[in-house]
C-alpha cells in the first residue's frame, strides 16, 4: 500500500480548505486532513485533558508512521511531540515532518527551564524537516535559542480565510461602539486595562484565561472568557478597532487576530516594536504603532474616533492589504514550496 500524506490540525474538519488546496497544488500530491481537536476553552481541569491529548494524538500517528510519507502539522506542538517519540524510541526518520506556527515563549520558572531543555533536544534532533513561522523576528529568535538550521525554518506571513463571507449577526453584541482585544498568548492585558482606565472609550477583551473579577475593573472595561471560534466573529465585525500590547517583543503573537481584523476592515492599534509591528501592521496605513506609553495608546485610539476621514482610510486600507497579502490559498502554496526545499 502506497504511503499517504497527512495534514494534522487542531480544529474541526474544514471541507474544501484553501490552505490544503494550496499545499497540494504546490507539492503536486494530495493530503488527507486529520482533525484532532485538543485546544478548547481554558480551565484548570481542561488543561490536564488538553496536555494529555497533546501527547496522545501524536503517539497514535507515531505508531502508524509507516503509513505516511509527509506529515504536515498545522498545530506545531503535535509535530514537536511526534519528533520526541522518535527520539524516545530511537527510530530512524522515515517521514518528512513539517510544522507551522512554531512559537516559543520563555518562562522563568523551574518547569519553564525543563521545557526549554526538552524542546532544545527535540528541535536539534533533525526529525523535523521544515519549520514555518509567521514572523521574521521570531524566526531569528528561534535560530538563536535552538540552533535550528537557517535553511530549515522559513518565514511565511500568516493568512486566514475571508470570514466576512460567513453568516454573522447584524446585532452589535455590546450595543455601543467598542474597542476589541483578542487572544491570550504573550498579551499584556493588565497593562492595557490600566491604560484604558484613563479613557472614555469602551474596551472588550476576549480571553479565556484572563480571570479578573469584573467588579475590580474600570467601568469601561469588560472581559469575556467564554467566547471562541465563529462566536467571536460578531465582536470582530462590530468593533470599532482592535488594540493590543505584548509582554515579550521577540515572541510571535497576534498575527491571527491582526489578519482577521484586517479582513473585517478594522484598524489595529498596538505597542511596539514587536513581531507584529515588524511584519504585519503598516503604521499609519492599516494601524497605529505607538511606544508602550499609556497616554500615547489612548491618544492613538482617540484620533480614530475624532478624525473620521483618517479612520475610514485606515479601514479601507486594512481590507485592501488583506485581499492582496493574506490569501489562504497562496499561503498554502508558499508552505508547500518550503516543504519541498527542506527535505532530509
Amino acid at each position: 500500500m502506497a504511503c499517504k500524506n497527512i495534514l494534522v490540525t487542531d480544529q474541526c474538519y474544514i471541507k474544501d480548505w484553501d490552505f490544503q488546496k494550496g499545499v497540494e497544488n504546490s507539492i503536486g500530491e494530495s493530503f488527507e486532513q486529520i482533525a484532532l481537536v485538543s485546544n478548547k476553552m481554558r480551565s484548570r481541569w481542561y488543561n490536564v485533558v488538553r496536555y494529555t491529548l497533546y501527547f496522545y494524538y501524536p503517539f497514535k500517528i507515531f505508531l502508524n508512521r509507516k503509513k505516511y510519507n509527509r506529515i504536515l502539522c498545522w498545530q506545531a506542538f503535535y509535530g514537536v511531540v511526534l519528533a520526541y517519540y522518535h527520539i524516545l524510541f530511537n527510530v530512524k526518520p522515515i517521514n518528512e515532518i513539517a510544522i507551522t506556527h512554531l512559537i516559543y515563549n520563555p518562562k522563568k520558572s523551574f518547569i519553564g527551564k525543563i521545557y526549554k531543555k526538552w524542546l532544545t533536544k527535540v528541535l536539534k534532533s533533525g526529525y523535523i524537516t521544515c519549520y514555518i513561522g509567521g514572523s521574521k523576528t521570531h524566526r531569528k529568535y528561534l535560530i538563536e535559542q535552538f540552533g535550528i538550521p537557517k535553511d530549515k525554518i522559513h518565514f511565511v506571513p500568516y493568512c486566514k480565510e475571508d470570514e466576512t463571507k460567513k453568516t454573522i449577526t447584524d446585532v452589535n453584541p455590546i450595543g455601543q461602539d467598542f474597542i476589541l482585544g483578542v487572544g491570550r498568548s504573550n498579551r499584556d492585558w493588565h497593562w492595557i486595562i490600566d491604560a484604558f482606565s484613563k479613557s472614555k472609550r469602551y474596551l472588550v477583551i476576549i480571553c479565556d484565561d484572563l480571570r479578573v473579577d469584573q467588579a475590580t475593573l474600570p467601568n469601561n472595561v469588560k472581559i469575556i472568557n467564554d467566547v471562541e471560534g465563529d462566536d467571536m466573529l460578531a465582536y470582530m465585525k462590530h468593533c470599532y478597532c482592535q488594540v493590543c500590547s505584548f509582554k515579550n517583543p521577540q515572541v510571535a503573537s497576534g498575527e491571527m487576530v491582526y489578519v482577521q481584523g484586517a479582513c473585517f476592515s478594522k484598524p489595529f492599534v498596538v505597542t511596539g516594536p514587536c513581531c507584529i509591528t515588524d511584519d504585519y501592521v503598516i503604521n499609519g496605513v492599516t494601524g497605529v504603532v505607538v511606544d508602550k506609553d499609556k497616554d500615547k495608546i489612548n491618544e492613538a485610539v482617540e484620533r480614530l474616533f475624532t478624525d473620521k476621514s483618517y479612520y475610514k482610510e485606515m479601514c479601507k486600507n486594512s481590507r485592501l492589504v488583506y485581499e492582496s497579502e493574506y490569501d489562504l490559498f497562496q499561503y498554502g502554496k508558499k508552505v508547500g514550496s518550503c516543504i519541498l526545499k527542506s527535505k532530509h
